[in-house]
């Protein structure tokens, strides 16, 4: 179930979106609502809790919603952020920012329920756990904090926020454990979590933390294709 934050100027749309939230309370286990991206951001500067969902609006008076966005990026990675906007041309930024959804305003309750869905489906997933052994110790991490896989043969070194672990393992008995829509080969090198990718830059991945991958040019367009997905309105 979801802890969701909405943001939102308009009291009216936060009314409209609190009522369908209240429709579908087997997805939702709590929401907050925030008149203003100042609200929200000193609520995250206070409170140790995280959201599992941003519904945040893009025309935010004082700090708009894209700025907003990269602000709670800062704050926690893995998010899934949902913007509602009346204008299209912000899709482009919105999909820099791995965004989970981008809907467009007036907001159909079936479009908003389904988004809620989805991203309750989705966490359960992120909530899955990779186990390996490390220095003759088992391990076992949430796949959602692990960055990304570095690989050299056999020898691999797991990349998660906090810490580094090495272990031996196919490329193959790697992806077992995980969701090959998160997870991407992005070369022979690295497997990437593609929720931590902040931007696609010639044949350079730069993720939150500002970590620099490469991969190779023909892989380009199949990064961009399952990035696509990641933010896919349906």
């Amino acid at each position: 179930m979801l802890r969701i934050a909405i943001c939102d100027d308009d009291q009216e749309a936060i009314r409209q979106t609190e009522l369908i939230l209240d429709q579908n309370k087997q997805y939702v286990r709590e929401y907050e609502s925030f008149s203003g991206s100042i609200d929200l951001l000193a609520y995250l500067d206070k409170s140790k809790s995280r959201f599992d969902l941003y519904l945040l609006d893009i025309g935010l008076p004082e700090i708009n919603g894209i700025e907003l966005a990269k602000n709670i990026r800062r704050h926690d990675f893995s998010a899934f952020i949902v913007f509602q906007t009346s204008y299209r041309e912000y899709m482009e930024e919105a999909f820099e920012l791995t965004t989970f959804q981008y809907l467009l305003k007036p907001i159909a309750e079936d479009r908003l329920k389904t988004v809620v869905i989805k991203a309750s489906r989705y966490l359960s997933v992120l909530k899955r756990r990779f186990q390996f052994v490390s220095k003759k110790e088992f391990v076992s991490v949430l796949c959602n904090e692990i960055l990304y896989f570095e690989k050299n043969k056999r020898k691999v070194i797991i990349h998660t926020g906090t810490t580094i672990y090495e272990t031996y393992m196919t490329s193959a008995e790697i992806m077992e454990q995980l969701n090959p829509d998160v997870f991407f080969s992005i070369c022979h090198s690295y497997i990437v979590n593609m929720e931590y990718i902040k931007t696609i830059r010639k044949n350079e991945v730069i993720l939150y933390n500002d970590m620099v991958l490469h991969f190779s040019r023909e892989k380009r367009k199949d990064i961009l294709s399952k990035m696509k997905l990641l933010i896919e309105v349906k």
